[in-house]
């Protein structure tokens, strides 16, 4: 698969990725390729760190992939949902109280691109994440995420999503100390602790 990925013919096991031709991006094909054909997962993170086929196969596991569960099967807000969505709309104090915001340190040589596409990637597989809601639910089918420019971490973390017409979630990336971050803000319409995790797993950079 890794000379599928870099075209090579011939790979050997000690050999480095990245000196095979490898990029980031090679390294997400790599890691969906891993997961389609052999049924396994390879993250992303375990490419860059371990750079070797015979590396990689000790990072290897088997794919247990977990759906994050959209709560109700009607199209009809529970009573939960409604109350968060109706707080979320007319109480600007109480608004930002069900936001769930994420930092996580990008390690060297990933690129902000790659992270785009494992976003997208893992946003259009749960239908929960591409659902605005109003007095029904409805899921934005085809949806891209682009990442947000942020001025300001407080303010981005804490404006109001427009829940009848946007994502309930946003991403951006700001550099502090020399070292860049993601920070990723969801609304707790759509996230809990349990689902934090299946999300976490499949981005696979973490």
């Amino acid at each position: 698969l890794v000379g599928e990925v870099v075209g090579r013919l011939k790979v050997g096991i000690t050999d480095s990725f990245f000196e095979l031709g490898g990029t980031s991006i090679d390294a997400i094909r790599l890691s969906a390729l891993v997961r389609s054909k052999l049924g396994l997962q390879l993250p992303v993170k375990a490419i860059f760190e371990h750079k070797t086929v015979q590396g990689f196969s000790s990072s290897m596991r088997a794919d247990s992939t977990i759906m994050i569960p959209v709560r109700e099967k009607s199209d009809v807000l529970s009573f939960s949902e409604e109350r968060m969505f109706f707080l979320s709309k007319y109480d600007e104090q109480v608004s930002s109280a069900y936001h769930i915001p994420l930092t996580l340190a990008l390690y060297d040589g990933i690129s902000t691109e790659l992270i785009d596409q494992s976003m997208n990637w893992v946003i259009n597989r749960h239908d929960i994440l591409k659902t605005v809601y109003g007095l029904n639910r409805k899921v934005l089918h085809g949806s891209v995420l682009q990442a947000t420019s942020m001025s300001s971490v407080m303010e981005f973390v804490n404006a109001r999503f427009n829940l009848e017409e946007e994502l309930p979630l946003r991403f951006g990336y700001f550099d502090t100390n020399g070292m860049k971050y993601l920070l990723i803000v969801f609304h707790h319409i759509v996230m809990d602790g349990w689902s934090l995790g299946v999300f976490l797993k499949e981005l696979n950079i973490g």
